[in-house]
């Protein structure tokens, strides 16, 4: 029982964080605060670190749909925007990298060491 209270207690406070930082990312997108980078001529709103936390959630709310409730489609779909952005975020740490080969063994060992 004692466990159960703290599995609770832990991802309530986890659910607050996620909504905190929700409720920062949206209210700078809604607020005006984005701005025009001069150096490529585009809007800019969200931030690698932003785009990060959204696939996190996104992906926490698909997992949370697969173990407590399997029907709901709707949890799954909204999961499945996590591997673009993942995929994208990869990209662009290739990009933007000195040493692309050992960017690349180092994506590669990660991804062999998650499947074991």
């Amino acid at each position: 029982m004692i466990e159960f209270f703290i599995f609770i207690c832990v991802f309530a406070f986890y659910i607050a964080k996620i909504c905190r930082m929700m409720y920062n990312i949206l209210r700078t997108v809604f607020r005006g605060d984005m701005y025009m980078d001069n150096n490529r001529n585009r809007i800019c709103c969200l931030s690698g670190n932003a785009l990060k936390i959204i696939a996190a959630v996104s992906m926490f709310i698909d997992h949370l749909g697969v173990i407590f409730f399997p029907n709901v489609k709707i949890l799954r779909i909204i999961g499945r925007i996590a591997f673009p952005i993942f995929a994208f975020m990869i990209a662009e740490g290739c990009r933007y990298t000195k040493n692309k080969l050992r960017y690349l063994l180092t994506v590669m060992t990660m991804g062999i060491a998650y499947m074991v």
